[in-house]
């Protein structure tokens, strides 16, 4: 399958859905992919949260939404309402920075 998409926000969701969906090597091809744009200042920490997150792997996805509070990334807003994060809520770390993004009084 080809990696070629419109837009990075299309990759990022398409290396959530792969990893979600089993087919690990592709998401783990397309984290590679966003890992090199985010390095080049072309997706942020955030979109490499959600694939990481999508692969089961939390340690790197609250590292990388830790950052995404480091670099005042304005979606952190919708932390607390993004499904791809479900598998994190239980975790105080996620917890954590809910609440220093004040979130957690709000529904």
């Amino acid at each position: 399958m080809a990696l070629e998409t419109d837009t990075d926000e299309a990759l990022v969701m398409l290396g959530h859905l792969s990893a979600v969906s089993g087919n690990r090597a592709q998401a783990t091809t397309i984290l590679e992919r966003l890992r090199g744009l985010y390095d080049r200042n072309k997706v942020a920490a955030y979109d490499l949260a959600v694939v990481h997150a999508g692969l089961g792997e939390k340690e790197h996805a609250l590292q990388c939404l830790r950052k995404s509070y480091d670099e005042h990334f304005g979606a952190l807003l919708l932390l607390k309402a993004d499904p791809m994060f479900d598998s994190l809520r239980p975790d105080p770390r996620y917890q954590d920075l809910l609440r220093r993004i004040n979130l957690t009084s709000l529904g």
